[in-house]
């Protein structure tokens, strides 16, 4: 059975990811406080096990960032309980956002873009995720890029 697994929130790697940012100024907590909900987020193994979109397959995702830095996200499996994480966040730059998930302290960067109401956020598992896929039914999330958009 394929599940959505939580992954370990105790990896301070820094991933070097591919930044999609653009423009010169960085976006402030205010402009990207709101809650945001997910039109895609997909999970692509990054060793050929497969790809999958938790939410063309029937699940969801919210992204809720507040002004005062805070967050909280909630994933939802189709059929299965909702994961979710609370932490804060921080923009790093004009293309990353510093995720840091409570209890804890190593942080996670995650690559985004913000045009208007459509956030894009991107990551890689293992390294810079807070939940991970399990492809392959072993009860492990497996190494996998994330990519989701949101609309506030």
């Amino acid at each position: 059975m394929r599940t959505l697994h939580q992954m370990a929130l105790t990896s301070l790697a820094v991933a070097s990811l591919m930044a999609c940012g653009g423009g010169d100024e960085a976006p402030t907590t205010a402009e990207l406080a709101g809650t945001w909900t997910a039109t895609k987020s997909q999970y692509v193994s990054t060793t050929g096990i497969g790809t999958v979109d938790i939410i063309a397959a029937g699940g969801s995702s919210t992204l809720v960032l507040g002004t005062d830095g805070s967050f909280t996200f909630t994933v939802t499996l189709a059929g299965a309980a909702p994961l979710t994480a609370t932490g804060t966040y921080a923009v790093n730059g004009i293309d990353e956002l510093l995720i840091t998930p409570s209890p804890g302290g190593a942080f996670f960067p995650w690559a985004f873009t913000l045009s208007g109401t459509t956030l894009h956020l991107e990551a890689n598992t293992g390294n810079s995720l807070i939940f991970g896929y399990d492809f392959d039914g072993d009860g492990a999330g497996d190494a996998a890029h994330w990519t989701a958009d949101f609309t506030k």
